[in-house]
């Protein structure tokens, strides 16, 4: 501060205390080149510097000839340093500094081919104004991109400090009472709003001027725009690519679906062909299986005569056994049971089932008539059959069930259905097929449980739980002879 220099203000003597706020503080306090960025302890100095150079008992004591009002031109230093001296009062009138330069570049020619020179110190000027201390630079023509769009949205976010209450028309020191100095803020206020607003449009302007001469972000819409372009390109060929694809996979699609028809159309073609041949065989197969139906309706013809035939002859053997029973239990009491005695005896319990009139004494007849062994009784072969094992009579059914199984396979086509076949002249009665729906719909319904086979003997209308689970053993037989 000792070193500090103060320019004196040339026409100090002549100012006017009644026009104290048109004057320039600064200069008034010998500070006209440092203003706004002198310090507090530099503005102290220069007053108190001002003040024993001009205070009016200074002036006497140095024998100045003073006159009544010579002391007048003191009181605007005095209030010089009223605006100057406090933070507040002081940014208020360097908002309005007179010796700034509001004034904004236009977008010309010169402007563009000078950007950074011209623009620079606008910038630079301006940047005095703002809250944020952290002001970016205009930086240079090899500033990076992120580096601009940082500097440009600082700016088009700009929040200036400025305000203009230095310049209020109203001083409501001045009103009569309180609803008069309400009016005068009113006033001042809006003033201020109106001021405020051209000064952002100002600052709007001059970023939007530099904005548009600034080369780098031409250089930069040039390098987004041949971006895009070659983007647009790529795209482009993407999309002809792709179509060129699509329309390369629709041929292929085209020729498999012509090749596919074509291949259809032959296996019609085929198809119809077998049609025809395989009506051809069904016409001679046909041919056959009358014929066959024809000879097998003459044998059961033949085999019905000899049934009755041997009917005729059982009732003769009948009568006769009964005459000789007595004579032949005593010579062939004790008389062991060959193999061959036990077939036929099988046989003829399979022949004669339960429910044969004197079934006893026929199984006995039919065993003396064709076994080697004579004379045995109705007694004999009962008390035999039961106790033949199981195993031997379910062998022995398996087989028979086996056989029938394999004789229906081999002569179906010439035999009638289970529907009319519903009697066995040579066994027990036959399976239908609505019985064996029912069986097999049963065995579904009704698994391994408590009661099983009395609820599927109920479930099968006309059939006795022993026999559902005979049929239930045949065809579980047949299943494994067929496997075989």
């Amino acid at each position: 501060d000792e070193d500090l220099k103060l320019i004196e203000y040339p026409d100090i003597k002549g100012l006017d205390p009644k026009h104290w706020k048109d004057q320039d503080h600064y200069a008034v306090l010998g500070l006209p080149t440092l203003r706004h960025r002198a310090t507090q302890d530099q503005i102290k100095f220069a007053y108190r510097k001002m003040v024993l150079k001009h205070h009016p008992d200074k002036r006497r004591r140095a024998g100045e000839k003073m006159g009544r009002d010579a002391d007048d031109y003191f009181t605007c230093i005095t209030r010089a340093y009223e605006m100057l001296g406090t933070l507040e009062a002081r940014r208020s009138y360097d908002s309005i500094d007179p010796n700034f330069d509001n004034d904004v570049p236009t977008n010309s020619k010169s402007a563009r081919e000078n950007f950074f020179k011209v623009f620079t110190e606008v910038f630079e000027r301006n940047m005095r104004w703002s809250v944020d201390p952290d002001v970016p630079f205009l930086g240079d023509e090899w500033s990076t991109i992120e580096e601009v769009d940082r500097f440009y949205n600082f700016w088009y976010n700009f929040n200036s400090w400025r305000e203009y209450s230095y310049l209020d028309e109203e001083n409501k020191e001045k009103a009569e009472d309180a609803y008069e100095r309400r009016w005068m803020e009113k006033q001042n206020r809006a003033a201020r709003a109106t001021r405020k607003k051209e000064e952002n449009q100002r600052i709007r302007q001059l970023v939007d001027t530099a904005y548009a001469c600034d080369p780098r972000v031409k250089r930069y819409k040039d390098d987004e725009k041949k971006k895009k372009e070659m983007e647009k390109n790529a795209r482009a060929n993407a999309i002809k690519k792709a179509n060129e694809e699509r329309i390369a996979a629709e041929r292929g699609k085209q020729m498999l679906l012509e090749e596919e028809q074509k291949r259809i159309e032959e296996e019609r073609v085929r198809k119809q062909t077998e049609v025809k041949k395989e009506k051809e065989r069904e016409k001679k197969l046909m041919k056959k299986e009358r014929q066959k139906l024809k000879a097998y309706c003459k044998l059961q013809a033949l085999r019905e005569q000899v049934h009755q035939e041997k009917l005729k002859h059982l009732e003769a053997a009948s009568s006769k056994s009964k005459s000789n029973a007595v004579n032949g239990a005593s010579n062939n009491k004790g008389k062991p049971w060959t193999y061959s005695d036990i077939q036929v005896l099988v046989k003829s319990v399979n022949l004669f089932p339960a429910g044969t009139n004197d079934r006893w004494e026929v199984v006995a007849t039919y065993v003396n008539t064709h076994s080697a062994t004579k004379g045995r009784t109705a007694k004999e072969c009962l008390a035999r059959a039961k106790n033949l094992k199981e195993s031997e009579l379910k062998a022995e059914v398996n087989q028979k069930a086996f056989e029938k199984f394999q004789e229906q396979h081999q002569s179906e086509a010439a035999k009638p259905s289970d529907a009319d076949i519903t009697k066995r002249m040579d066994g027990p009665r036959a399976w239908t097929s609505e019985e064996q729906k029912r069986l097999e719909q049963a065995l579904k319904t009704f698994p391994s449980t408590a009661q099983r086979w009395d609820r599927i003997a109920d479930a099968v209308t006309g059939r006795s739980k022993k026999e559902c689970m005979v049929r239930y053993k045949e065809l579980v037989e047949m299943v494994k002879a067929k496997k075989a």
